[in-house]
């Protein structure tokens, strides 16, 4: 089952005649191209988070992380001194996935923190996925649900569990819309996750948080836990404005010592300054590091807020596309004869999925013979091409 936590405040209406929502006659979210987005932040009626995700959802990773929306980085490490190079040193880098899975067999509960418009934060959770469930997780905490008994019963997604696929609308979940968030839920659900809605707006949002994870310990006080959420909800400290976040609330309700892994600052930015401490790294892979005590390195000595960091290479491009795209298995997939107007968003469906799903990948063609390609596993896949003026077609790929 879900268990709905989530509440917003603004609700949209349609008739349904009272009948049980079927997926079909959901609102579906519509179409963005980058021109409209574009036109969005330069009129002002688009806000700069709105609009990387955006770009993150139609496959665009250049743009989703050069507009802006970025965490500051705080916590000292914003200035490198020699202490820290010193310290740096004395850690090993290691596989990231291998290291966190082994130290996961320990821990209750992990919080994984993710940018909101860098999906290859949300890739890294999924690569954790089936090894984590193998250890007994059971549960996966997302702050990107919407909670559905929450919502008019009209417009509500009752039915994703069952699905096992996310509705490309606007009542699952904001951040569910971008493909890499989808197909996160997806191989949760494939595995038997059962999915947790926790978050809600406003200022009570931490404890709120806080109160509905931890009745789920209530209920079932061996659980096994992963909590994907937003930058700073991982927090165990208090923060320099004197705040208090969930995992910190979350320990004070539960008990429990939740596994924090810091994702954001040793990950490239295109906007904004970096630290210096990411760029003193430089390898080709994903990265956590140890030293010969077996400590985990978090930046500093004695430092509490969480308890590792996980390095992301910076990002390099295979037509048009992040390299860190290619999980296991996945590959680049041509899609050629494009028959209708240019520009044209090309979305990849299972073939038994409806249009009402989220895709597995969208990119957007700008023009005849751009190089992008869409990234697929292995299977069988209807690809929608649309554009702007409503022209459409349909190919089918088979991925061996």
């Amino acid at each position: 089952m879900i268990r709905s936590c989530f509440s917003f405040g603004f609700f949209i209406f349609f008739a349904n005649g009272g009948a049980q929502p079927n997926p079909k006659s959901i609102p579906l979210n519509p179409d963005v191209y980058s021109s409209e987005i574009f036109e969005g932040l330069s009129s002002g009626k688009m806000r700069i988070s709105k609009a990387s995700h955006y770009f993150a959802q139609i496959g665009d990773h250049r743009n989703a992380i050069s507009m802006g929306n970025e965490g500051i980085i705080e916590f000292g490490f914003d200035t490198l001194t020699e202490a820290d190079v010193e310290y740096f040193q004395t850690f090993e880098a290691r596989p990231a996935v291998d290291v966190i899975v082994k130290r996961a067999e320990e821990a209750q509960v992990v919080m994984i923190n993710e940018a909101h418009h860098n999906a290859q934060h949300r890739i890294f959770t999924h690569n954790l996925l089936e090894d984590f469930y193998h250890m007994g997780f059971r549960y996966l905490a997302l702050e990107a649900l919407f909670d559905q008994s929450r919502l008019p019963p009209e417009i509500r997604d009752t039915s994703l569990q069952e699905r096992k696929y996310p509705l490309n609308g606007p009542f699952t979940g904001f951040y569910v819309s971008e493909p890499r968030m989808s197909n996160m839920i997806r191989t949760a659900l494939e595995l038997g996750y059962e999915l947790i809605a926790y978050d809600q707006a406003g200022k009570d949002r931490e404890l709120y948080a806080a109160q509905k994870i931890g009745a789920v310990f209530d209920e079932d006080p061996d659980a096994k836990m992963i909590i994907h959420c937003g930058w700073y909800h991982l927090l165990e400290t208090v923060d320099a404005k004197g705040r208090e976040w969930l995992a910190k609330k979350l320990k004070a309700r539960t008990g429990i010592d939740p596994f924090t892994v810091y994702q954001d600052i040793l990950s490239e930015r295109s906007y904004g300054v970096e630290s210096p401490f990411y760029q003193l790294m430089c390898f080709d892979q994903t990265k956590v590091f140890v030293n010969e005590k077996g400590e985990l390195y978090n930046g500093h000595q004695d430092f509490e807020a969480f308890d590792v960091l996980v390095y992301h290479p910076r990002t390099r491009y295979v037509h048009n596309r992040p390299h860190w795209l290619l999980r296991p298995y996945s590959q680049l997939v041509e899609i050629k004869n494009i028959a209708i107007e240019y520009p044209c968003l090309v979305k990849g469906y299972k073939s038994t999925d409806g249009t009402e799903a989220v895709p597995l990948d969208i990119i957007e063609k700008k023009f005849a013979g751009d190089p992008s390609f869409l990234v697929l596993p292995p299977g069988k896949f209807r690809i929608e091409i649309v554009n702007k003026t409503g022209q459409s077609q349909t190919q089918s790929v088979t991925v061996k």
